[in-house]
């Protein structure tokens, strides 16, 4: 059990002198805690039914290192021995535990989000999945063919085409895959999934495995259905109040018409004049609430904001000065409400400007976000008025208009405020969160291009 020889390198590992360790018992060198292992490892090495030693071992400063090593018999200067080779693997065991660490959090993390994991081989059209997976589906393993068109055997059957386009327009390239669909389980129920997936591909762009996850939505996508369900039941009862109210409306703009036909007393006429304007502003107050009763009502969508432009444009029944757009092909995902927005910009070009003739709509990235800014070079907005420019009520005409842009730009956290010099111009600037804006250049002169 004695050393009798050492290379150099055990010599610069260990940090002792050749003297030091010839003739040490090699137990010496292991872990105290272990060393009963060890001489196990050298009796078996010694019978010839162990070819190997996992014990770590001790550096001259009492540093453990982990060692990988490998035993033969041999003969050095007529003497039976055993010749081992050691391999320092101290940092590929730390990092292998790391890894394993770092998997169990993650197998953890994902079981207890219901999150999934799936991997698909293009080449060789293989899909594996984890075991959360099989729980999404309610299936069990015997039941899935580990090929690509195992995936929609629960399908919804008005899912599976758009499904199989969406992971094909994703291997080519022409999108991001990020889709939901509906699971239909063996007892019939349905599941509302999410996935994600990325596509690995070759140095010559050929997709070679699609790797991904998906999670259970259902319980959000009931949440909304409620909350929108709800939304459409305010909505029924708001415009049968507003119908009754402006009925009521009616009968006072009548009853007051009567009164100042039969009237001849100048003061109360002047009261009549009074009580005539405000159920005109009320009635006016009204109208509007109808044209804004359905903000987050429906869900937000992608929208080309120079499309919304164009079109808002056409919307207004003067417009004296000119339009410049400097935006491409820029989409936000908002509530359908926003072309409500622009109209309002627009408008209030001419209604505030006074001597508006060029309105420019241009954009800016910053690490905030996407900047949409909406500047004219009329007499823009006094120091007193930036106060309130927002608050609900405010302003010369019905006092909504502002207040009801900011609401329908927070439904997807979109912010506005103004920013421009008094007599210099307005200048609205809208700052769209990362993930709710994009440049859709997928087709550019007749081609499909990578966004």
């Amino acid at each position: 059990g004695r050393i009798l020889v050492v290379n150099d390198a055990v010599l610069k590992r260990l940090q002792y002198t050749r003297g030091e360790l010839t003739g040490t018992d090699v137990l010496l060198l292991h872990v105290p805690e272990r060393r009963d292992e060890a001489l196990n490892n050298v009796q078996g090495m010694i019978a010839g039914t162990v070819d190997s030693c996992p014990v770590p071992i001790l550096t001259k400063d009492g540093t453990r290192i982990e060692v990988e090593t490998k035993v033969t018999h041999g003969w050095w200067n007529d003497q039976e021995v055993l010749i081992g080779v050691s391999r320092d693997v101290t940092e590929r065991k730390r990092a292998d535990e790391a890894l394993l660490q770092l998997t169990d959090r993650l197998s953890l993390a994902t079981r207890a989000g219901g999150v999934g994991i799936w991997d698909y081989d293009v080449v060789n059209n293989i899909l594996a999945w984890d075991d959360q997976m099989f729980a999404l589906y309610g299936i069990i393993r015997d039941q899935f063919s580990g090929e690509y068109e195992a995936w929609q055997a629960g399908l919804h059957p008005e899912d599976k085409q758009r499904g199989d386009e969406e992971i094909q327009m994703a291997l080519r390239g022409e999108k991001e895959f990020d889709t939901e669909f509906r699971v239909i389980w063996p007892d019939g129920s349905i599941r509302n999934i999410r996935a994600l997936a990325l596509v690995q591909r070759d140095a010559a762009g050929k997709p070679l495995r699609m790797i991904g996850t998906n999670w259970d939505i259902t319980g959000r996508k009931r949440a909304e259905e409620a909350v929108l369900e709800a939304n459409k039941k305010l909505n029924i009862l708001n415009s049968i109040t507003r119908h009754d109210v402006l009925n009521q409306i009616s009968v006072l703009v009548m009853t007051l018409e009567l009164i100042e036909e039969s009237v001849q007393d100048a003061g109360i006429l002047d009261f009549v004049k009074k009580a005539e304007g405000a159920t005109e502003r009320i009635t006016r107050q009204i109208d509007f609430t109808r044209e804004y009763q359905d903000i987050g009502v429906l869900e937000p969508t992608w929208q080309n904001v120079s499309d919304i432009i164009a079109n808002e444009k056409e919307q207004l029944t003067t417009c004296p000065y000119d339009i410049r757009v400097d935006l491409g092909a820029i989409e936000i995902y908002a509530d359908p409400l926003l072309p409500k927005v622009f109209y309002n910009l627009l408008e209030n070009a001419v209604r505030h400007g006074e001597h508006v003739s060029t309105v420019r709509f241009s954009s800016r990235e910053s690490e905030h976000g996407l900047t949409l800014v909406c500047e004219d070079n009329g007499a823009g907005v006094d120091a007193e008025s930036k106060k309130h420019l927002f608050q609900q009520g405010f302003g010369k005409h019905t006092g909504f208009g502002l207040y009801l842009m900011r609401e329908i730009l927070g439904i997807t956290d979109i912010t506005i405020k103004e920013t421009g010099e008094p007599w210099q111009g307005a200048r609205f600037e809208m700052v769209v969160p990362d993930g709710m804006w994009r440049r859709n250049e997928m087709v550019r002169d007749g081609q499909v291009n990578n966004p």
